[in-house]
């Protein structure tokens, strides 16, 4: 059972439990075995334990697999509702501290795209401030007992990272701080993508922000348009470390399904243009439709990546699926992204007309361009 026969039913799901049940009834080569290692590897289990756990699929996965479900299901409550009143507090006490904040992807995307926020799967809490106010953002949070001397993600102190932020060029410097308070893990940004981040107007990404309620609880953060926007970029990452997975194509299917016909795309990808990262949405929308066959679904998005394939560095929907499975710390992943995404325009295209130039006058060849799949 391979790649594109699973995320099929998967996304299927979106359109009811019936549906899910009937793609994997269809599906030539289903496989439990396969099927139930693609939904753990790729993160999924929190959108499909309900229907899988339940007596409806019984007949489709093994009885051991359904008991794991069940417990697995548990648990997660309970993760969730510890992440729920982890966002609470830190919310809190950023507001005590007169700073404002802005929740990003976790509970937010599976509350307001998933139909619940616990059919999506969440490690760790996101949190935007202000540029200005990261530092000032530190101190409540020391406060709720969050270790804020040693960055999480690489060991190092976190006035090392802070130096970096402040340095001369901010631009390659990371673009959060990653602290920790018991077992949860709060990544703290000064902004959305630090590459670009001279371009953006942080003032816009705030006056644009809306506001959603989760149990009770009243959170802000960014708009429909800069959260598909982040999501894209941060899909891109995701792809350059070999660290992407399935869950991350759906956030973005069920985005774009509520999405795809509210945007004004050619404004959208404007914007991106303006910010420096318009190949790389162009690419990351590539890489999706082409792998998950589904552009008939999003006519809005696909129009204009068909009007922008020269901007896309992928061949066909079997590199896609390779960008998607090597592992981590690829050299061909991040060779595909120094192509979607240079820092520096100078030094890209040396390095495109030189080392890289097999590749570049490969795709001057008429028959070796992108074709968007139809379906």
């Amino acid at each position: 059972m391979d790649h594109r026969t699973s995320a099929r039913a998967v996304r299927a799901l979106a359109n009811g439990p019936g549906a899910f049940v009937s793609a994997l009834e269809r599906a030539p080569d289903y496989d439990a075995a396969a099927f139930e290692s693609f939904l753990t590897h790729h993160q999924l289990l929190d959108w499909v334990a309900p229907v899988l756990s339940s007596g409806r699929a019984e007949h489709l996965i093994r009885a051991g697999f359904r008991e794991r479900l069940r417990e697995y299901r548990t648990t997660r409550l309970a993760r969730n509702q510890e992440l729920l009143r982890e966002s609470v507090e830190v919310h809190s006490a950023l507001a005590d501290a007169g700073l404002g904040c802005l929740f990003l992807k976790g509970l937010y995307l599976g509350h307001r795209f998933y139909g619940d926020a616990n059919r999506r799967h969440q490690g760790d809490v996101d949190v935007l401030v202000r540029s200005r106010q990261l530092e000032a953002a530190l101190a409540p949070l020391a406060r709720l007992g969050y270790d804020v001397n040693t960055n999480l993600d690489d060991g190092k102190p976190v006035a090392v990272r802070l130096r970096e932020i402040r340095g001369r060029v901010p631009a390659k410097a990371p673009h959060a701080l990653t602290v920790r308070r018991g077992a949860t893990k709060l990544d703290l940004h000064w902004c959305l993508n630090s590459r670009s981040s001279g371009r953006v107007s942080e003032e816009s990404l705030w006056t644009a922000r809306r506001r959603f309620q989760l149990s009770g609880h009243e959170f802000e953060t960014l708009s429909d348009e800069d959260t598909l926007a982040f999501l894209l970029v941060s899909l891109c990452e995701d792809l350059r470390r070999g660290a992407c997975r399935a869950k991350h194509f759906l956030d973005l299917y069920l985005m774009l399904r509520a999405l795809d016909s509210q945007i004004n795309w050619e404004r959208f990808c404007d914007r991106q243009r303006e910010q420096g990262v318009l190949k790389v949405c162009i690419n990351v929308l590539a890489v999706f439709l082409a792998l998950w066959g589904c552009a008939a679904e999003f006519p809005g998005a696909a129009l204009a990546l068909g009007r922008r394939l020269r901007l896309v560095e992928l061949r066909d929907a079997e590199e896609a699926l390779a960008l998607m499975e090597r592992p981590r710390g690829s050299a061909l992943n991040r060779v595909w992204f120094r192509r979607v995404y240079p820092r520096s325009p100078s030094r890209y295209w040396a390095w495109r007309l030189t080392r890289d130039l097999p590749h570049t006058l490969t795709r001057l060849q008429p028959s070796r361009g992108f074709v968007l799949p139809e379906g």
